[in-house]
């Protein structure tokens, strides 16, 4: 809707990006608004054996995930113990 001139919208930076390079969307400043965050996590069963292909393939794109989304930032990989 915001897209097509009826109205405003406040939303994460990454949901929009491609639209926001594209020229469609443009960035309004909003007097003391905070900026959102959310911290999204990935969390796997603790196994004894190794992980599956799929559970690897799955971690190995989640780390390209600042390649391909606009200002997400990296995933901290933690091991085992944490």
């Amino acid at each position: 809707m915001v897209e097509r001139g009826l109205g405003v919208a406040r939303l994460p930076g990454t949901a929009v990006a491609d639209a926001l390079r594209a020229g469609t969307l443009r960035r309004i400043a909003l007097g003391g608004a905070n900026p959102i965050r959310r911290r999204i996590v990935a969390a796997a069963r603790i196994a004894p054996a190794e992980p599956s292909a799929a559970l690897d393939a799955f971690s190995r794109l989640l780390e390209r995930i600042p390649e391909v989304v606009s200002g997400a930032l990296s995933m901290k990989r933690m091991s085992r113990d944490e």
